[in-house]
């Protein structure tokens, strides 16, 4: 974590280097000292819309030991590059998502092409995305997807399953799909069910933050998130 040391006007005249380092420490403690998480890259506001990669990142970094981003510029070409591979893309381009008030179909992150990531490029042979057969917004995503990718919707087909969220296993990780605003917007955020409890990265701030099965399952809201107990099960 960061030290950041509010400013005080504090004249102490010392001629030792160490006392000197002593009493500067001292000083910190007496004015005040906040703490800040370091964390991983975050989203940048709209038109930044690659969540979902920002989700895979996050799990793929995580497996990897790492807990924070030590190199904003690297770690932000990676999800640009996974973004490439998961996003609707320009044959989406056409496509009226108008009746569920979506915007910019082609920069959002397509669930399937998540998935086909997480078995493909991950190596996630057990990865599934489930989805809320009673919940109409994923469904229209989801036949949307099924008319204009069929070649990739039949490459995974036993791995769309039409059941809600599963309950997680402590270690199982998943990407949950929440909506946010009135627009809407999908945003993905990575969730993880530790020995402590369940925790969310969400790509608007990159920490680690608690959040709830009810949230998850979109029973309750997540912040100003809703979930559409849909989700990509990572392991």
């Amino acid at each position: 974590m960061e030290l950041r040391i509010q400013r005080k006007k504090i004249r102490i005249s010392v001629k030792n280097n160490v006392n000197h380092l002593v009493i500067i420490a001292l000083a910190a403690i007496i004015t005040g000292v906040s703490c800040t998480t370091k964390t991983f890259v975050t989203q940048n506001p709209y038109p930044d819309t690659m969540c979902g990669a920002y989700s895979l990142a996050y799990y793929k970094w995580l497996k990897s030991g790492k807990t924070y981003s030590d190199n904003e510029a690297a770690d932000r070409s990676e999800v640009e590059t996974i973004f490439n591979q998961v996003k609707f893309g320009s044959s989406y381009s056409n496509v009226d998502v108008t009746s569920i008030g979506f915007r910019n179909l082609p920069v959002a992150n397509d669930p399937l092409k998540m998935l086909d990531y997480a078995v493909e490029v991950l190596g996630k042979s057990t990865a599934k995305f489930y989805y809320d057969s009673n919940n109409s917004t994923i469904v229209f995503i989801k036949n949307l997807i099924e008319a204009n990718d069929s070649t990739l919707m039949k490459k995974h087909s036993n791995r769309v399953i039409s059941s809600g969220i599963p309950t997680l296993n402590v270690g199982q990780y998943a990407i949950v799909l929440f909506l946010v605003g009135k627009g809407p917007t999908m945003h993905w955020v990575l969730c993880h069910n530790t020995e402590n409890g369940l925790v969310a990265y969400n790509p608007s701030d990159g920490e680690a933050r608690s959040i709830t099965v009810v949230q998850m399952q979109g029973k309750s809201t997540y912040s100003i998130l809703q979930s559409l107990n849909s989700c990509l099960l990572l392991e």
